[in-house]
């Protein structure tokens, strides 16, 4: 609780940066990248109030093609861990390639969380995946700029709104929302 890292580089490794059981935790100004899977993951625990902005994340899957390579896994499958009420901002986000590569993924079940004003590119996935909130807050992707996805810029499943992004050169859907 209540920890700040700022201004490190982070290199090598698994998963970059790995967010536990943790609240109230400001991730601010490092340059993450040249891992072998995972940016920066918050999904082996339930989080909240994580505040994840300026940072400079890229080739987060370089040293094994055959990681998942997001920039950020934030929540786990199935709602089995959430994020809640937290910040991802302004944060540079590119070269997510490997077998799966979104941007930023936000998985099922985490809600009421702020994804604003990201620069996002060049990603095998969509630059940013959304899932549903399991009907609790919405979650709000709100001024992000994406481009090159091999695949849709933005996915959304639902409970979010999604307001003035830009989605640029996607090779599947500039915006997509279905089911998951």
């Amino acid at each position: 609780k209540y920890f700040y890292l700022g201004g490190f580089e982070i290199v090598g490794g698994s998963s970059l940066l790995k967010l536990g059981d943790c609240e109230n935790v400001w991730i601010d100004k490092n340059l993450i990248h040249d891992g072998s899977d995972v940016g920066i993951a918050a999904n082996s625990k339930n989080t909240s109030f994580l505040f994840i902005t300026n940072n400079e994340i890229h080739d987060p899957g370089k040293n094994d093609p055959q990681s998942t390579s997001e920039g950020m896994y934030l929540g786990a499958n199935e709602g089995k861990e959430i994020m809640q009420n937290s910040v991802i901002a302004l944060n540079h986000v590119y070269n997510c390639r490997g077998t799966q590569g979104d941007g930023i993924e936000l998985k099922q079940g985490s809600f009421n969380n702020w994804i604003v004003k990201n620069y996002i590119h060049d990603c095998n996935y969509p630059c940013i995946t959304v899932y549903g909130t399991g009907n609790n807050s919405r979650n709000q992707i709100e001024g992000n700029l994406v481009l090159r996805s091999n695949d849709n810029g933005i996915q959304i499943q639902g409970n979010a709104n999604v307001l003035f992004n830009i989605s640029i050169n996607a090779k599947g859907a500039a915006f997509s929302s279905q089911d998951h």
